[in-house]
């Protein structure tokens, strides 16, 4: 194969990369992947000023024109944020040089020669590392070199995955030095100040890596199926060493370089404008689609803290959350709600058997009533009662689904609603924000978090550096997939770190930022155990407009497992704030002594309002109200906004359907009461458990009494 052949095969291979380099550069570019030619040494040097932060210039006497040349970089690293952690401590190296582009600075020993007393203290402290921490030598042996030999931390690593309570790290220590030979014990006091790798890999994976973090995407086919692959990555040092500017002088990008054999990952960078001997190299590092209100606020991800270092900048931001927070819901929208009063009788004469088509296995099993028949065939139903979307039925056919209620079920569309209808500080959900719009007053509103918290700081004498819920600025970030939008609690991040949230942005996805428990601490049952209550609400429509219904006679709760007193370690533990889980049973009196139990379990909803009532003196009644309140407010949002944020018109006009919600909520301590999710639930999955003739109830409420028992249904159901 001619070179020729050579450079327009790799053309027509890469051509949808290659739009983003001149033309001019090809076949050079081919060249330098081919040969793997990292040449930028030729032309830039590595300076580091008096503050020692890294910059790239070019060399004194060279010069380049714009597009006269294109030069590699390599990727020092490619993680995945979730696994960063573990690869910063397992991988032999990395977390030095990852501290060093990161220009982190720690005061190391200089390291000696070892001679045979040192190699047999050694021996000694991996003998009471072993005994200590009950594992190996092998173990003990490997914790100890990644600690430098020492022995608190390597132990501490050894026997820990969460915090220590002060008390037990301290009778730690003093059994380990009351064991340790006086030479070691010496040099480990020297250390003592000095970060552990725990902590030096918790810095960088929470704050530092985000200031320097590249991210681009991809798609591939698995088993016929697009998948969007999203690749986190760092610059190698001269990469590393191009500064930010809005006025930039050379465009570098991600490359992914086919070779035949396989697929291999770079970045290059050329010049966009003629670059003069000993001029910094600079690169725009905002992603290009930011519009320019949200290129101050995404900028604080490269800043350590904003709030001295951008004084003027953060006080924008601030105020422009401030008006965000004070928008009131639109002045033109007409609030209707679904009060129409639907009668509830028995017929008083005899009714054919009502037909009806479901897909749910759960539907044929709990639906135990009288006067019905179920059919194959979905023209020939009266009542349809299925989980997906129907797309023609007739007048006298009943659907389980409202037409666009994903406004409900969707929890993007469900926060951009309620905003619509009743502004954006209303207090039916936490405080969220949508991460594709709303950047900018989030960013505002983290900055006005983090300066009241620390003028607390300043002004509380008895500082106990104790971290709470209170203290901290905690946010969740939802991923929203597909049109249904599901969201995946394992691709929630639950963290405090404002560069961590911004760069989130790069992965285009939709996604929603919340308030973790709006700054509050959740109420605890017994004190120390999450919860969330699950509620089901029935929607029905009849020809006068809609009906809404909460199941009354009972709701789930569900309970997590132990939570916290005082600290914020189990925080980070997703399974404590998920609800939707497979397996339920209830507690018995052992579990309530000791919750230390595999499955999550749920307790009867008594136990918990006994529980509320005697532990704050309140009525539940009132919390009830206040949470069938928002309820409806919900579904009254539905109604007055248009699509795509409300209900097509065609469900106020046609008693053709009925749908049930499962109403996730959660307490906090203060009483109040606020809207997880709400999740379309056709079947009455797991409230089945508890009442069998649940679903008997729901037809009987849908079809005003033909079907079920009419007493059973009107002490089941209250309308709202």
């Amino acid at each position: 194969m001619t070179v020729s052949d050579e450079v327009n095969q790799f053309i027509n291979f890469h051509k949808h990369q290659l739009q983003s380099v001149p033309e001019s550069l090809w076949e050079n570019l081919y060249n330098k992947l081919k040969n793997q030619t990292f040449n930028s040494g030729d032309f830039f040097e590595i300076r580091v000023d008096e503050s020692k932060v890294r910059s790239l210039h070019l060399k004194d006497g060279c010069n380049l024109n714009t597009n006269s040349d294109v030069f590699l970089i390599d990727h020092s690293w490619t993680t995945n944020p979730e696994n960063a952690a573990g690869e910063l401590l397992n991988t032999s190296g990395l977390l030095k040089r990852m501290e060093g582009l990161f220009n982190i600075n720690y005061n190391e020993e200089e390291v000696i020669e070892e001679d045979e007393s040192e190699k047999q203290m050694k021996e000694e402290l991996i003998k009471l590392v072993c005994q200590q921490a009950n594992v190996n030598s092998e173990r003990a042996k490997d914790a100890l070199e990644r600690h430098s030999y020492e022995v608190i931390n390597a132990i501490d690593e050894l026997t820990t995955e969460e915090e220590y309570n002060s008390d037990v790290m301290e009778g730690l220590k003093n059994t380990i030095a009351s064991q340790m030979p006086t030479e070691v014990k010496e040099k480990d006091e020297k250390k003592s100040n000095e970060p552990t790798v725990k902590q030096r890999i918790n810095r960088i994976v929470k704050y530092d890596m985000w200031k320097y973090i590249n991210v681009y995407q991809y798609t591939v086919l698995t088993d016929g199926e697009e998948e969007n692959i999203i690749s986190w990555y760092f610059f190698d040092e001269v990469g590393n060493a191009i500064q930010h500017s809005n006025e930039p002088n050379v465009v570098c990008i991600p490359f992914i370089f086919n070779n035949g054999k396989e697929n291999v990952e770079y970045s290059l960078f050329y010049p966009i404008k003629d670059i003069k001997s000993n001029e910094v190299i600079t690169r725009n590092k905002l992603p290009v689609d930011l519009k320019e209100h949200e290129k101050k606020a995404y900028l604080m991800s490269f800043v350590d803290k904003p709030l001295d270092a951008m004084t003027n900048e953060c006080s924008d931001l601030i105020e422009s959350a401030k008006e965000w927070k004070d928008k009131k819901g639109d002045k033109d929208i007409e609030l209707k709600t679904p009060d129409v009063v639907d009668p509830l009788e028995k017929p008083t004469m005899e009714i054919p058997k009502i037909k009806i088509y479901t897909d749910l296995i759960s539907i044929n099993n709990n639906l135990k009533c009288g006067n019905i028949e179920f059919v194959d065939d979905i023209n020939e139903a009266e009542v349809i009662w299925i989980f997906g979307e129907v797309e023609q039925f007739k007048n006298n056919q009943k659907l389980s689904r409202f037409p666009n209620q994903l406004c409900i079920t969707n929890p993007l569309y469900l926060k951009l609603m309620l905003s619509k209808v009743y502004g954006n500080n209303n207090d039916i959900q936490c405080e969220s924000y949508d991460m594709t719009t709303e950047m900018t007053e989030f960013v505002g509103s983290y900055l006005a978090n983090a300066k009241k918290i620390e003028e607390e700081k300043k002004n509380n004498k008895d500082d106990s550096k104790v971290k709470t819920i209170e203290n901290n600025n905690f946010w969740i970030l939802k991923p929203i997939f597909g049109n249904n939008g599901s969201s995946k609690p394992s691709q929630w991040i639950i963290t405090d770190s404002l560069p961590k949230i911004i760069r989130q942005h790069d992965t285009k996805l939709n996604m929603i930022i919340e308030r973790f428990n709006n700054g509050k601490k959740p109420l605890l049952y017994n004190n120390n155990v999450k919860f969330q209550l699950r509620f089901y609400a029935l929607l029905n429509s009849t020809m006068d407009g809609l009906s809404l219904y909460m199941y009354d006679q009972n709701y789930i709760v569900y309970l997590a497992k132990e939570f916290w007193s005082d600290k914020l370690s189990n925080i980070y533990k997703k399974e404590i704030h998920f609800v939707k889980y497979k397996q339920l049973r209830e507690t018995t009196k052992a579990d309530e002594t000791n919750m230390n139990i595999n499955r999550v379990p749920y307790i009867h909803h008594t136990k918990l309002e006994n529980y509320i009532e005697k532990q704050y003196n309140c009525k539940w009644n009132d919390i009830k109200d206040k949470i069938y309140k928002n309820i409806k407010a919900v579904f009254s949002a539905a109604m007055s906004s248009s699509e795509p944020l409300g209900f097509s018109e065609i469900c106020l006009s046609l008693p053709s359907f009925f749908s049930l919600f499962a109403v996730d909520v959660e307490i906090y301590d203060d009483l109040s009461p606020y809207i997880v999710n709400v999740e379309y639930m056709p079947d009455g999955e797991h409230i089945v458990n508890y009442d069998k003739d649940f679903l008997s109830k729901v037809i009987c409420r849908v079809t005003n009494g033909v079907l079920g028992n009419v007493e059973d249904s009107k002490n089941a159901f209250v309308q709202l």
